[in-house]
């Protein structure tokens, strides 16, 4: 399945009367949006504007009209987060099956340190809350400068059930995302101004 395919199992949270606009096309408008530089819901709009006819190309927007900032702001803000995850680690861990990979690193920060493996059972709250969640990770580090010393520990999760030496594989691999990738996002994209958290953010 493409990703489009799976973001259409999101379930649409609106009424009848307020669908003015198809669900899976302003999802579409804001990762399109999002991806070409957009960082407020008022350039999400401008792009819907100025890309209308590529939009439509791909099947969105039919009726020939695109949301205004505050539809967009309502209709991402009301959307179900956990079946928006589901769906997103769905489409990659598909992804990761067909390249035959053991894991892809998405995102985090992590520091080298000493890893070992037990097992434990999540209580049922958090299976039914993290379905996916097959391994948690804890990486504990102790840094010494100028004769004081600090000891820190970072988490992370993984949706596949790993030992010890592939999980220490998969916390060193967020580096590579942090150091190739985070620059540019934060430099070029500017994406820690990006103010589409807020619903009435420009």
């Amino acid at each position: 399945m493409s990703l489009l395919e799976h973001l259409r199992l999101i379930p649409d949270p609106r009424k009848d009367l307020n669908k003015q606009h198809e669900l899976m096309d302003v999802i579409f408008l804001a990762f399109s949006a999002v991806l070409s530089g957009a960082t407020g819901w008022k350039s999400m709009e401008q792009f819907g504007e100025e890309q209308l006819d590529w939009l439509q190309s791909h099947g969105a927007f039919k009726n020939g009209l695109t949301p205004r900032r505050h539809c967009i702001a309502y209709i991402i803000k009301v959307l179900n987060t956990e079946s928006l995850v589901n769906a997103l680690c769905a489409w990659v861990n598909e992804r990761r099956e067909q390249s035959g990979k053991a894991l892809i690193a998405l995102d985090g920060k992590t520091l080298r340190g000493t890893v070992m493996q037990l097992t434990a059972n999540l209580p049922l709250a958090l299976q039914t809350r993290w379905p996916h969640i097959r391994s948690i990770i804890e990486v504990s580090s102790e840094r010494t400068c100028h004769g004081k010393t600090s000891c820190d520990s970072r988490w992370s999760v993984s949706s596949l059930s790993i030992d010890a030496v592939a999980a220490a594989q998969a916390v060193r691999r967020h580096w590579e995302i942090e150091n190739n990738l985070h620059w540019v996002l934060d430099v070029v994209f500017r994406e820690d101004e990006m103010t589409i958290s807020a619903q009435n953010g420009l």
